[in-house]
């Protein structure tokens, strides 16, 4: 009785060429160590990168803790003070300084309440002349916006205070105040003490101090004789955090997929349904394949060139820029006195536009208003919609191959069934090719988000700012579509082109290093997120969907 291998135990045993020695078998183990080694190189590579980005950047955020999400960069202020000084700082800074300098030996720590002079005053009905700046400081400590009426040659402006506000300001502001303002009659004033809580603390050893600059200024202010020969050092976008950063790259990232999976799905759409078959089409494929190869310095320039210098847009304000302007339609609301001055608006009505823009050039205004509504080929300038078109032209290849794979990986039995029973061809398209496609275009928006997320180059000349003190949604004085339009139309601050910031452009020293670490760390986290959310989206549409 012959014994029957055990291909359970042993599956090659059922084989029968195995038991044929030959030389191709060295081939085709060496080919089989070929490709698992590979594949664990590239896993080698991916845990190191990983790993080290994990092992440099915890450790600064478990340092600063939420507040480096939470807070936007800032200048770090490291300030060496000797041992035995007495410094007072804001009860909710010494929280943050204490984190900062965990290895300072902080003695004799007291709450302290200390009183601080202040004047409460109502300013009274009526139109008042007064300069820019101080206008902007009597708004701030009375929460109000005043209408202005006029504005003058010398930087002044005339406002209107339609009803009585209350304001409070420290005394010697308020008389500082009354001395540069002396047309307006502040009633009422009345001294107001105000109790603030501060920390009092000794160092007991010489210490070099790392605070943000907002909590510098104020310690500097508040002990002016302890910190008199004090030395300081600056190191710029190396305190706070990345808020400012991580808005304005998801802002980049959703305005880019917005625009590029529309374009990029109709595009598709069209190629693989509609388009008649042939070379030419061959040839435009071929072309989009070819683009994205295209370095993505070239794709800035080219936003640069388009978006920021050239995109059209209806105003009423001409830039004196602008290339191209084509008349439209008369404008009869006149930009208001406050418009004016933010914008540096020179009014001129009635006058010609080419007239008007050279009396703006003569007074170095910025922009112009003539009473009409053109088509100006002016440029979005840099701002976030001229960074996220550029972001979504170049990720557009890559997009439009995977969608129209997606789109060709429906049974063709499903156009034809719809057609059947008398659907359009659009019809056909959308009910029954789209919803099977969706899972294929997710997977082109993961491909294009971490495409687009990482650049630098593209925004570094459409859309990013080294440093900007508020986040895009605060300063916008305009409602409803001003609001959109001025939210859009603003530069805003990105993690790759901070983390270049900090890492290429900034001496480099111990202190800018937890920057870049941690930045870095929470833009791999940001990437991963989105990227993982369309994964998610992905595989819960294909458990939908039935074959």
């Amino acid at each position: 009785m012959t014994e029957e291998p055990d291909t359970a135990r042993n599956p090659d045993a059922s084989n029968p060429f195995l038991a044929h020695k030959s030389s191709l078998r060295k081939v085709e183990f060496f080919q089989r160590l070929v490709l698992w080694s590979s594949t664990w190189f590239v896993l080698l590579i991916a845990g190191i990168i990983f790993g080290t980005i994990a092992v440099r950047g915890v450790p600064v955020l478990m340092k600063y803790g939420s507040s480096f999400l939470t807070e936007s960069p800032e200048t770090l202020f490291v300030l060496k003070v000797g041992a035995g000084k007495t410094l007072q700082v804001p009860t909710e800074d010494f929280s943050r300084l204490e984190r900062s300098n965990p290895q300072t030996n902080f003695k004799d720590v007291q709450e302290l309440g200390v009183e601080r002079a202040r004047t409460s005053f109502v300013v009274p009905e009526g139109n008042y002349r007064l300069k820019v700046g101080l206008v902007r400081d009597l708004e701030v400590v009375t929460g109000a916006k005043f209408k202005f009426l006029e504005k003058h040659e010398n930087g002044e402006v005339t406002i209107a205070v339609k009803k009585k506000q209350a304001g409070v300001m420290d005394t010697p502001e308020f008389t500082s105040f009354q001395a540069e303002a002396p047309g307006v009659t502040l009633q009422n004033p009345k001294p107001v003490t105000v109790i603030d809580s501060r920390m009092s603390f000794a160092l007991g050893e010489k210490a070099a101090l790392e605070m943000p600059s907002s909590t510098a200024f104020t310690i500097k202010k508040l002990n002016p004789e302890a910190l008199k020969d004090v030395h300081e050092e600056t190191h710029s976008y190396s305190a706070g955090g990345v808020l400012g950063p991580l808005v304005g790259t998801a802002l980049l990232v959703i305005i880019c997929m917005v625009v590029a999976l529309f374009v990029g799905v109709a595009a598709s759409v069209y190629l693989c349904e509609y388009a008649k078959q042939g070379s030419f089409l061959n040839m435009v494929r071929l072309a989009i394949l070819n683009l994205a190869g295209v370095p993505s310095i070239v794709f800035g320039l080219f936003g640069l060139m388009l978006f920021v210098f050239l995109a059209p847009k209806v105003t009423n304000v001409v830039a004196v820029r602008d290339a191209i302007r084509v008349p439209l339609w008369p404008s009869f609301s006149e930009p208001s006195v406050r418009q004016q001055i933010e914008r540096d608006i020179l009014v001129v009505k009635g006058e010609p536009v080419k007239e008007a823009i050279r009396l703006a050039n003569s007074s170095r205004s910025k922009a112009v208003w003539n009473g009409r509504w053109y088509l100006s080929f002016e440029g979005w300038g840099t701002c976030m919609l001229a960074g996220g078109f550029t972001l979504a032209v170049m990720v557009l290849p890559v997009i439009i191959t995977a969608c129209e794979e997606s789109l060709r990986a429906v049974p063709k039995g499903y156009r034809e069934a719809s057609l059947a029973l008398g659907a359009t061809k659009w019809e056909s398209i959308r009910t029954a090719v789209l919803p099977y496609a969706m899972p294929g275009i997710l997977t082109a928006s993961v491909l294009g988000i971490t495409r687009v997320a990482g650049e630098t180059a593209p925004i570094m000349f459409t859309a990013a700012l080294a440093e900007r003190s508020l986040l895009p949604w605060e300063g916008i004085n305009r409602s409803g579509l001003g609001w959109l339009f001025d939210f859009l139309s603003q530069s805003v601050q990105a993690l790759p082109y901070h983390i270049y910031t900090v890492a290429a452009r900034i001496p480099q020293s111990e202190y800018t290093r937890p920057m870049q670490d941690g930045a870095v760390l929470v833009f791999m986290l940001f990437v991963m997120s989105f990227a993982g959310l369309s994964v998610w989206l992905r595989v819960r549409m294909r458990k939908k969907l039935k074959w």
